[in-house]
């Protein structure tokens, strides 16, 4: 147990980078978004696509905490129910 931690910590295993990978419904949506904002920006001028830049760096970020958070709670739960099963 103890390496795995020092695995995760060294970004030796990043669990978040399988997330999704072989999922279909998540593949087409990825598709969907990538094709509806290049439709958006060829049809916003520079100071838009500036602000929309911007916001889009404030939802991936907003995205990545999410994920941090989901992740950490996920170990704590993870952590507890171990505990339990073990006494």
């Amino acid at each position: 147990m103890g390496r795995m931690l020092c695995d995760i910590w060294y970004g030796n295993v990043v669990p978040v980078d399988q997330c999704g990978k072989r999922d279909e419904s998540i593949a087409q949506i990825e598709l969907l978004m990538e094709k509806n904002k290049s439709i958006l920006l060829h049809a916003l001028s520079e100071t838009q696509k500036e602000t929309f830049a911007k916001y889009a760096d404030c939802v991936e970020e907003y995205v990545m905490l999410v994920t941090e958070q989901a992740f950490c709670e996920g170990a704590r739960f993870s952590g507890k129910f171990l505990a339990e099963t073990i006494t």
